[in-house]
């Protein structure tokens, strides 16, 4: 199971990444529009209330280790962006002072494999957070609509953004 829930993460991991799913389907071509609509804040704070999801609820502290590694290579981006308070499910709110705690639980795995494949994820998960500077206004299903409105606009360059409220 911990393993299978890793493989899942390491699919949306890629699927998020800029040079991800869309640059193979495109024959190694980048879809800018994609690209774009994968490096905002918003997908920054979503991967990062995932994994921290993840790490609160697994019992198993190999999996704790491997999420907090890759909660670590997020956190110079969430520190970026001055929120203290990030959204989740069924929790009201994750802090990131919760995230920076669980970051400090990074572990090696002791299978070899699972260590080379986390170290590598991380680095290529920092990497990709790095480049997450815009706020996407108009994602999901009501953006759509905004959108057909006439009103909001696809992303707004973090300078830009006047109110700071948690998503």
């Amino acid at each position: 199971m911990p393993v299978a829930a890793l493989a899942q993460l390491h699919r949306r991991v890629l699927a998020s990444r800029a040079r991800g799913p869309s640059e193979a389907a495109a024959g190694g071509r980048v879809d800018h529009h994609d690209v774009h609509q994968h490096t905002t804040e918003n997908a920054l704070r979503s991967i990062a209330v995932r994994l921290y999801g993840i790490y609160d609820a697994d019992p198993d502290p190999r999996v704790r280790g491997c999420v907090a590694t890759l909660i670590r290579a997020l956190i110079p981006a969430l520190e970026r962006l001055d929120y203290t308070d990030f959204m989740q499910g069924t929790r009201s709110v994750v802090t990131l002072a919760d995230l920076q705690a669980a970051a400090s639980a990074a572990t090696q795995n002791p299978d070899g494999f699972l260590a080379r494949l986390v170290a590598d994820r991380s680095t290529k998960l920092a990497e990709w957070a790095a480049t997450c500077h815009d706020l996407q206004l108009d994602s999901g299903c009501l953006g759509g609509v905004f959108q057909i409105a006439g009103r909001g606009s696809p992303a707004l360059p973090r300078t830009a953004t006047q109110s700071r409220t948690p998503a």
